[in-house]
């Protein structure tokens, strides 16, 4: 945290487009103030130079594609910071892997702008972000078409597994919260549940979760 209480976050891209609109955003919507740089080198003296920044926001794709001993190294170095993926054309494998070193979380390039202050407060309180088709198991869907449960519900199904709440769930599937309590309701009805926790338990019984 910096000077007076300022939260601080480091952008890391190097696409002058993504800075433009992303900093000045963030800015306004958030009560971080941002730097920015677009190079390894370029992260490595800003953090350096300020080893208290609260979030960095990397891209892995610079001018030199930084992989997972690059990133332990850096999370390593800087305990007290949360780096946070931000990338597009990343694997799953990969971001398991980050995540196994202590990265905070991933957001693909393709999520929704104005879903990234909730990310940075989740992930300020402690909890690790991952968009829904990361955490979603594909092999989990072959049992939901016997309880008519739809691909919406199953994706809140397997968050609620996660230990979700459902305002954590409206942050990850950028949903309003009367949709995800009106999802959970349907999911309870379908599995013959009187509530959520009688839902996963039949859930977890028929390999749905």
């Amino acid at each position: 945290m910096g000077e007076n209480g300022t939260k601080s976050l480091l952008l890391v891209d190097d696409h002058k487009l993504v800075m433009e609109l992303l900093a000045p955003f963030l800015e306004s919507q958030t009560d971080y103030s941002i730097s920015k740089c677009s190079t390894f080198a370029g992260l490595k003296e800003a953090l350096k130079k300020n080893s208290n920044f609260d979030a960095v926001l990397l891209d892995v794709h610079l001018d030199e594609n930084l992989g997972v001993k690059d990133i332990a190294q850096l999370v390593k170095m800087y305990p007290s910071t949360s780096f946070i993926i931000f990338s597009g054309t990343v694997s799953k494998s990969f971001i398991e892997s980050c995540l196994d070193v202590g990265v905070r979380g991933f957001v693909p390039k393709t999520f929704k702008l104005q879903s990234l202050p909730s990310v940075l407060s989740f992930v300020e309180s402690g909890q690790v972000f991952m968009p829904m088709d990361i955490i979603f198991d594909q092999n989990a869907v072959k049992n939901h078409e016997r309880f008519a449960l739809s691909t919406g519900e199953m994706k809140i199904l397997a968050l609620l597994a996660e230990g979700f709440t459902n305002k954590d769930i409206t942050t990850s599937l950028g949903l309003p919260e009367t949709t995800v309590k009106m999802r959970v309701r349907s999911i309870c009805k379908k599995l013959s549940a009187s509530n959520r926790t009688q839902a996963l338990i039949r859930a977890q019984r028929e390999g749905l979760v």
